[in-house]
């Protein structure tokens, strides 16, 4: 099978569903960028069912990208059901910008 686009430029992404798989180096990554409430609303997302997409590049975290099953978030327009999956929280680190890391996450995803 050819290797998807990500793996083609070194990109990996991983999928993580609870607070304690959650590697070491993209915690601290994540407190570095964005301080140290991120962790606190890292935690709150997790709690509401929120599974962690963390693309990495030789080792290095790059950002991340949470989703939820729709029917696990509240309705704001429209009803969503369990067959959609909602892509919120967008985040490229700042290093990692400029290098298509967001969109090759999302196809992933």
């Amino acid at each position: 099978a050819a290797p998807s686009s990500a793996a083609r430029y070194g990109l990996r992404v991983h999928r993580y569903d609870a607070p304690g798989r959650v590697p070491p180096a993209f915690l601290w990554a994540a407190e570095e960028e964005e301080g140290a409430d991120a962790l606190t609303r890292f935690r709150g997302e997790f709690a509401d069912a929120g599974v962690l997409w963390v693309p990495w590049i030789a080792g290095r975290p790059c950002g991340y990208q949470w989703t939820r099953r729709g029917d696990l978030v509240v309705p704001w327009h429209l009803a969503l059901g369990s067959d959609i999956t909602l892509i919120f929280s967008v985040v490229t680190f700042r290093p990692f910008r400029g290098r298509g890391v967001a969109s090759r996450t999302l196809s992933e995803i």
